[in-house]
């Protein structure tokens, strides 16, 4: 968030967003109301922005939702979810078994849509060989 505050900051931007919501806070504790606003707090005393009044907000609009929800939405506004992926290992593919490939996998369980980024990590694999 730092960066995005910096970044805003320098492009004149009011405001920031970020896609955390309160399941992630289990591993993740900067996915809490109470994180958010503790680091609005830093950027209207410390940047200049704040300092001169002009303040640049932190909008976290997924917080509240559960994963279904999100992905959801998600296909609601046309996301390519085959191009993303919630892994915590990073690299070219998700691993499947970690916190958030887990809560994602559970979330499109619960939709009853599979999760294209299963199908496109299983094509990078038969590429691959």
């Amino acid at each position: 968030m730092s960066f995005a505050v910096s970044f805003a900051e320098a492009i004149g931007a009011g405001a920031v967003f970020i896609g955390a919501h309160s399941q992630d806070y289990s591993g993740y504790p900067d996915c809490r109301k109470e994180l958010l606003s503790a680091f609005s707090k830093v950027i209207k005393t410390g940047t200049k922005s704040g300092v001169q009044g002009r303040e640049i907000k932190v909008y976290a609009p997924l917080l509240s939702k559960g994963k279904s929800e999100i992905i959801k939405l998600g296909i609601k506004l046309g996301v390519p979810f085959a191009l993303t992926w919630s892994c915590y290992k990073g690299g070219s593919k998700p691993c499947g078994r970690c916190d958030s490939c887990r809560f994602r996998s559970m979330g499109f369980a619960k939709t009853g849509i599979p999760d294209p980024a299963k199908k496109a990590a299983l094509e990078i694999d038969y590429h691959a060989r």
